[in-house]
């Protein structure tokens, strides 16, 4: 995420936040080499149906672990 996902200043630009949801719309969730606590509100905030943290050792769908 870092650089990718997420600008210098820790936001997720509109860009970014607009390819997001059109992956949603296709099913796709957050992956990230990330631990769960590593994951900024900005990121989160932008939204997402599931995620894959820690490098595949922490997943969430629709908000069940």
């Amino acid at each position: 995420m870092d650089g990718t996902l997420v600008g210098s200043d820790g936001r997720v630009p509109a860009s970014a936040a607009r390819a997001i949801w059109e992956a949603r719309a296709a099913g796709r969730f957050l992956g990230t080499g990330r631990s769960l606590v590593e994951l900024w509100p900005s990121i989160l905030s932008v939204g997402f149906d599931g995620v894959v943290a820690a490098s595949g050792s922490y997943v969430e769908v629709g908000g069940s672990r």
